[in-house]
């Protein structure tokens, strides 16, 4: 094999080994294109569960797609289709979503961290566990 052959394996083994530090990704960690909403009525439409949230309180971290998560117990009440909400009491566990391949876990800030009186618009995973529909919007006014 040639010069110039050897040349060109090498820089192409180096790619490939670079490959995954030039798509932002580290191993074990999965990219995601969040959707944006345009609306409140598209995210209570996507949402596995709506919770009229009145209190908040942090509940540790968690490992999720490959990132650390902010992991919290809520108190609140389900909101129905139509906005109404169900005065029953329920306490749910809730992730805050986190952005992946950003650099930063909540490069913004964790929108869940201090609120309070919000509305939550959840998503439900396939393990059961809640977290807000994208790490930029799943938390909304009361």
């Amino acid at each position: 094999m040639g010069r110039d052959a050897m040349r060109t394996m090498r820089t192409a083994a180096a790619l490939l080994l670079a490959a995954p530090l030039l798509s932002g990704c580290t191993a074990g960690e999965t990219c995601y294109d969040w959707v944006v909403y345009d609306s409140v009525e598209r995210m209570h439409a996507d949402a596995s569960l709506v919770v009229a949230a009145g209190r908040i309180e942090p509940a540790g971290t968690t490992t999720w797609s490959g990132v650390q998560a902010n992991r919290y117990d809520v108190s609140g009440s389900p909101v129905l289709a139509d906005g109404s909400i169900q005065e029953i009491g329920m306490q749910v566990q809730v992730l805050s979503t986190p952005e992946t391949c950003s650099g930063g876990t909540y490069p913004d800030g964790d929108p869940m961290l201090g609120a309070q009186q919000v509305r939550l618009y959840l998503s439900e995973d396939e393990d059961g566990t809640l977290r807000t529909l994208t790490p930029h919007q799943g938390v909304g006014g009361p």
